[in-house]
């Protein structure tokens, strides 16, 4: 009930500023924050500390949300299970392999039941359409189940953390929609720092409630894996 409450006043009390289109950079980022907070003097907020939380702000939105997309291509070689991948990926959303003009989804897995589930130890050489079925993400390494025989191309559709910023200049990546979140928890960060706790409570209940918006309304999901019958 108390968490609710805190939700409830959140909305009529605290109210973040409509993040749009025009908020492209670090700088921007920051003037809707001092807008926000009402804090335009540099003396009461220096540039040298906002650009630090506003920093923690996109980069944890990222992280804790989405917001940030990207695409990255695995070229599969014959008996290499496993393949580095950039650590700068939050989650994988999709997988898809082509092998010549057929597309393939492939499904994330857990290796200690696949065999159980999709009854497959190893592909057959003489099957041009043999590929793996499945795949599973650990410590920045994509290990293919089974086993890939030849080369087929995967592409892996993801979200990733938010690319390290520090001029006012800096792009922002973030998606309209995120950037709104990213100057709630910025709000948050900042009352925390003055120690205006009760203040920052309420930024921080409106953060999660748009972070629950955000993912119901743009985070895919993904499917259950199903064996082929």
């Amino acid at each position: 009930m108390r968490y609710f409450l805190v939700i409830l006043f959140a909305c009529i009390l605290v109210s973040p500023v409509a993040a749009s289109t025009d908020i492209d950079t670090l700088g921007d980022f920051m003037q809707e924050v001092r807008w926000e907070l009402d804090y335009m003097s540099n003396d009461i907020l220096p540039d040298s500390a906002l650009i630090g939380l506003a920093k923690r702000a996109i980069v944890w939105t990222s992280i804790d949300i989405g917001g940030v997309e990207a695409t990255y291509r695995v070229i599969t070689d014959t008996l290499q299970q496993f393949y580095a991948m950039p650590d700068s990926i939050v989650e994988i959303l999709f997988a898809t392999l082509l092998n010549g003009n057929v597309v393939h989804s492939m499904k994330v897995f857990d290796p200690a039941y696949f065999e159980d589930v999709f009854e497959i130890t190893s592909l057959m050489q003489d099957d041009d359409l043999a590929v793996p079925q499945a795949y599973n993400y650990w410590a920045d390494t994509v290990q293919f189940l089974p086993t890939p025989i030849k080369a087929d191309t995967v592409y892996f559709k993801c979200y990733i953390e938010h690319p390290y910023v520090d001029s006012k200049d800096d792009s922002i990546q973030l998606r309209p929609a995120y950037i709104e979140a990213a100057i709630a928890y910025c709000c948050y960060l900042s009352y925390k720092r003055w120690e205006r706790f009760e203040v920052a409570a309420l930024y921080m209940a409106t953060y999660e409630a748009l972070r629950l918006k955000l993912i119901d309304k743009y985070k895919r999901r993904i499917e259950s894996p199903v064996p082929r019958q």
